[in-house]
C-alpha cells in the first residue's frame, strides 16, 4: 500500500461527529458509599451483639459474667418509664433494620433507561456489606421470634 491508497483510504473513513450520538437515556444512581455503611452498620450492631452475648454465656453456657445484670437493670429501668420505653426496641430491632436498609442500599446500583421506561437492579458484591446485612437480618428476625414466643406464653 502506498501512500497516496493509505490517504485516499483516511479520507474515505466517516468522521465521528456529536450530532450522531444520541443523548444518554439512562441514570445511574448508587445511593450510598459501601465503606461509610458498612462502619455505620458495625455499629448500629454493637449493642444487640453485646446483648445476644451476654445472654447466650449466661443462659446457655451458665457463665455469669454479671455484665449481663447490670445492662437487664438497665433496660428493666427504661422499660418502665412511658418516656422511655421505646429505646430498647430501638437498640435491639430499630438500629439493625437501619443498617440492612443502609447496607442494602450501599450495594445495589438503579439505572433509569428512560426509551424503554424500566429501572434495572443490579448487586455489586461488597462482602463486608453483604456480611453485616446478614448479621442484621439475623439479629432482627432473632428478636422477633423471642417477641413472638415470648408474646404466646403470656
Amino acid at each position: 500500500m502506498d501512500e497516496k491508497d493509505f490517504i485516499d483510504k483516511m479520507d474515505s473513513l466517516k468522521k465521528p461527529g456529536f450530532e450522531n450520538n444520541p443523548p444518554n437515556n439512562m441514570l445511574k444512581l448508587a445511593i450510598v458509599n459501601s465503606k461509610k455503611s458498612a462502619a455505620i452498620g458495625v455499629w448500629f450492631l454493637v449493642v444487640p451483639l453485646y446483648f445476644l452475648l451476654m445472654v447466650f454465656t449466661k443462659y446457655y453456657f451458665n457463665v455469669n459474667l454479671h455484665l449481663i445484670d447490670i445492662f437487664e437493670d438497665f433496660i428493666a429501668s427504661l422499660d418502665r418509664s412511658p418516656a422511655t420505653k421505646f429505646i430498647a426496641p430501638l437498640f435491639f430491632i430499630g438500629l439493625p433494620i437501619i443498617g440492612i436498609v443502609i447496607n442494602s442500599l450501599s450495594i445495589m446500583f438503579f439505572e433509569y433507561e428512560k426509551k424503554q421506561k424500566r429501572i434495572n437492579v443490579s448487586i455489586k458484591l461488597k462482602w463486608i456489606n453483604i456480611l453485616i446485612l446478614l448479621a442484621s437480618i439475623g439479629i432482627v428476625l432473632s428478636f422477633m421470634l423471642y417477641l413472638i414466643t415470648e408474646n404466646l406464653h403470656h
